[in-house]
């Protein structure tokens, strides 16, 4: 090295950087011990221990900026569109989905910011007894606990305890990674707002003030006002079609309820202080299901016909049926159980102790599998029955006018009215 006029730093670096040498016994020697070089050098040496700091910094700032570049670009599967917001969006949404998503795409940003995040977990976990005080959510605790084998009779031992709280801890740790990655992902490019979408028309279902909405909008959490108030109309206008499509199926419920509102204002005014109370109804529609069809619903002529309310009727109202929903109890007459009980009371005491498990104290979940099902007489088969809300009705239900104007008005919004 002497005769070349080179220096060993030079000689390595020409040889590391040179192709021909790329698979050379010696290079490949020195660069499997690379990690070994950089600790030595990081631990011995003050002006090595600051270059190796600042080189590091360097090289992952360019890989964690390219990382977020390719998280915010349009093929990333994290742009969203809130004036086109539909219902099977809402739907599908799933934080786990952004977990994977974010965890595959920047791996490296994803465990250091896990890093700096759990930097005092193991301080945490030792300094306080794990038990529910350590969790901000008593229902989340015990739902944890579910999945743990809990012995009958005995408390819950500290080791499930620490598991349950260790779980939640985590969980937590994951949810803030996501946002915060978000948050970073967002500055990048306006239009990469999944997360912040969702969340902004959950405040609004929430019926956040507008100013908290405001503040996390600049905070980058949520999407704008002016944004909430397109993704609501797409969902309206999403909700009205699909009303009037299963309304003219004619193989609709619907179901109508007042309730009232207090719309206070901020510009008070004499004349107008008792008049901020708004009486409405709401409406809701859903599909007949169990595969009734327009032909099992003929029988609702003869029952028309056979009401002591319909007028229309010549013969006498004595000599129709006055079936009312108390003639179904007789369908299926009482018989007594092993103990004498009915089966009414049978299936009062299997509800509360079903309950008492389901929704008690930690300690009743260990009978689960000891309160077991009821004895049915004609199951029904469960299904999911889709629920649509219908638009808000101004109309007072505690008048005859007044139902009879939300009836009508929600069958209208099924497109059932005199064309």
């Amino acid at each position: 090295m002497q005769l070349l006029q080179i220096t060993l730093p030079q000689f390595i670096l020409g040889l590391l950087s040179s192709k021909k040498y790329e698979k050379d016994p010696v290079v490949l020697d020195f660069t499997s011990q690379i990690n070994n070089i950089i600790e030595i050098v990081n631990k011995y040496s003050e002006t090595g221990k600051k270059n190796i700091q600042v080189t590091a910094n360097n090289i992952m700032m360019k890989t964690y900026v390219s990382k977020i570049a390719r998280l915010a670009a349009e093929g990333s599967g994290l742009h969203f569109d809130a004036a086109c917001v539909n219902v099977q969006q809402l739907e599908e949404f799933d934080i786990d989905d952004l977990v994977w998503k974010m965890k595959g795409d920047a791996p490296y940003l994803w465990e250091t910011i896990g890093e700096v995040l759990s930097s005092h977990k193991e301080q945490r976990m030792g300094s306080v007894d794990m038990n529910i005080q350590s969790v901000n959510d008593e229902d989340e605790y015990y739902d944890t606990l579910e999945g743990c084998n809990i012995n009958l009779g005995e408390p819950t031992s500290k080791s499930i305890r620490q598991h349950a709280v260790a779980t939640i801890m985590c969980t937590s740790e994951t949810n803030k990674k996501v946002i915060i990655l978000s948050i970073l992902v967002q500055n990048t490019n306006q239009k990469v707002n999944y997360l912040q979408c969702m969340l902004g028309i959950f405040l609004q279902s929430a019926h956040t003030p507008q100013k908290v909405v405001e503040t996390l909008t600049q905070m980058g959490l949520s999407i704008s006002v002016t944004s909430i108030s397109s993704a609501i109309l797409s969902l309206s206008k999403e909700s009205n079609c699909t009303i009037k499509s299963l309304g003219c199926t004619m193989l609709m419920a619907y179901a109508y309820d007042n309730f009232d509102v207090d719309l206070k204002t901020s510009d008070q005014r004499v004349e107008k202080s008792n008049n901020t109370l708004k009486h409405l109804t709401s409406g809701l529609l859903f599909p007949l299901q169990h595969g009734t069809s327009l032909d099992d619903l003929h029988c609702l002529h003869f029952l028309w016909e056979q009401s002591v309310h319909n007028i229309h009727v010549p013969a006498p109202a004595e000599g129709r049926m006055g079936r009312t929903y108390r003639d179904l109890l007789e369908l299926h007459p009482e018989s007594r159980g092993g103990a004498g009980t009915s089966c009414r009371l049978q299936y009062n005491a299997w509800k509360i102790l079903s309950d008492l498990v389901e929704h008690g104290p930690a300690y009743f979940q260990g009978f689960k599998d000891m309160v077991g099902e009821p004895e049915f007489v004609e199951a029904i088969p469960v299904v999911k029955t889709l629920i649509i809300a219908a638009c808000t009705m101004e109309s007072i239900n505690s008048t005859v006018s007044g139902n009879i104007q939300s009836i009508t008005s929600l069958l209208a919004q099924a497109g059932i009215h005199d064309p």
